[in-house]
C-alpha cells in the first residue's frame, strides 16, 4: 500500500459523535440549559444520568450542528473508590438514562424511545408539555 491509501479513510462516513465538557455539578447543568433555552439554542438529549460512567449529562448542538455535551457528578476511581467494570447492553434504557427520561426536557432520539414501554406520540406529548414556557 502506498502513504496515501494508509492515510485514506476507510469508511465513507467518519464523524465524531460528540464534544464532551465537565461541569462541576448538576447545579451548574440547570444553569447551562436555561442559558441554551433561553438562546434557543437546539438540546439533541437530557437531562439524563448515563448507565456507564454514571454521570448527569445534556447534549446540545452547536452552530456547525455537532453535539455538544455538558456532564457532572461521573464516577471516579481510586483506589479508596475502586469499581468493577461491567458489560451495558445497548438495548437497555438504563444504558442510556438511569432515570428513564423522567429529566428529559425534549423528547428523546428516535433511538431511544424504541427501549420504552410507551409509544412515541405518549412520550412526545408528554416531554412536550413538560418543556418550560419561552
Amino acid at each position: 500500500m502506498t502513504p496515501q491509501e494508509l492515510a485514506a479513510p476507510r469508511a465513507p462516513n467518519i464523524q465524531v459523535e460528540h464534544f464532551s465538557y465537565h461541569l462541576a455539578t448538576m447545579d451548574e447543568m440547570r444553569l447551562a440549559v436555561d442559558m441554551l433555552q433561553a438562546r434557543a439554542i437546539t438540546i439533541d438529549r437530557g437531562y439524563g444520568r448515563h448507565g456507564p460512567g454514571g454521570n448527569t449529562f445534556i447534549v446540545f448542538r452547536d452552530p456547525d450542528g455537532n453535539n455538544v455535551e455538558f456532564y457532572s457528578d461521573m464516577i471516579q476511581v481510586t483506589e479508596e473508590n475502586p469499581h468493577s467494570p461491567r458489560v451495558w447492553s445497548g438495548a437497555e434504557l438504563e444504558t442510556f438514562d438511569q432515570w428513564h427520561l423522567e429529566h428529559f426536557v425534549v423528547p428523546p432520539p428516535e433511538r431511544i424511545i424504541k427501549l420504552m414501554p410507551m409509544t412515541q406520540a405518549t412520550y412526545s406529548e408528554a416531554a412536550i408539555s413538560a418543556q418550560p414556557e419561552k
